[in-house]
């Protein structure tokens, strides 16, 4: 009864171990598959991307990125030339525009010129906007203005010359008719219409008279003879479009000895003078 036990006992020991054999065999069998089939993948993987192993790209992948970078660069470039014909234009057109822009100062007005023929439109101080490259702008002024004339020389009558040194004309411009006296005598009308005149209008005076008229007996006449003839001259010439407002015509400058006999003659009468305020008294 024991032995029979006993070998009971003894086949199931033999059969544990064989099982227990069984399955480290098949575990081991297993590993090795794994190992086998990771180093397969791993082989697999370095034929695909050699370049993990060695850490360098090969020259078909360098061709394939230049590539790439040429085909990005190619795309960009046309968006970096628009970009800059774009600055260019807005630049263009923002110089234009100011260059359009122009002030007309105070007591002055703006008048036009459109391709260099002189237009009827005129603009009162302001900002205004002309067209660019075709209109050009003049100012003119037509407040009162003081301009002061030097050495005119004249002759009087009996063959003395004199000079007239700091003559002043104050004058005023009409804005209605400044389009009309720029367009028969130019930006510079006052010189034919005033300054001239007034230099002529003097010589005439002058001529006519002696030089003690001049001097003395008809001085203060001069102003009032010489005011009238140039009004009436821009009246016919200029058709009223300067006024005159003041003008002032100092003692002219006559040879020293002439000037040493007035004072001669000066001191006589002032001796005389008092002999006969002396006699009175």
């Amino acid at each position: 009864m024991l032995n029979g036990d006993e070998n009971g006992t003894e086949l199931n020991r033999l059969g544990t171990e064989q099982n227990t054999e069984s399955e480290i065999n098949s575990g081991k069998e297993t590993s090795s598959f794994l190992a086998t089939t990771a180093e397969a993948n791993k082989e697999d993987d370095n034929k695909e991307n050699p370049t993990e192993q060695t850490g360098f790209l090969s020259g078909d992948q360098v061709a394939v990125d230049i590539e790439e970078r040429d085909k990005m660069g190619d795309s960009s470039a046309p968006a970096k030339i628009c970009c800059g014909v774009g600055v260019v234009l807005v630049a263009v057109i923002l110089g234009i525009t100011l260059s359009s822009l122009h002030t007309v100062a105070e007591g002055h007005i703006g008048i036009y010129y459109k391709y260099g023929a002189l237009m009827d439109s005129t603009t009162v101080p302001g900002m205004h906007y002309m067209a660019p490259f075709v209109v050009s702008v003049k100012q003119i002024l037509i407040r009162s203005e003081t301009d002061t004339l030097q050495g005119i020389e004249a002759i009087t009558r009996d063959g003395i010359q004199i000079s007239f040194d700091q003559v002043q004309v104050i004058s005023r411009v009409r804005q209605d008719k400044v389009v009309k006296l720029v367009k028969v005598y130019g930006i510079e009308f006052k010189k034919p219409l005033v300054f001239d005149r007034v230099k002529e209008d003097i010589r005439i005076f002058c001529a006519n008279n002696s030089i003690d008229d001049v001097y003395n007996t008809r001085f203060l006449d001069i102003v009032e003879e010489v005011k009238a003839n140039i009004v009436d001259s821009i009246n016919r010439l200029g058709d009223g479009g300067i006024e005159i407002l003041n003008l002032v015509i100092p003692k002219p400058d006559i040879p020293q000895d002439i000037a040493n006999n007035y004072k001669q003659v000066k001191v006589q009468w002032t001796e005389q003078l008092v002999a006969s305020q002396q006699q009175k008294n």
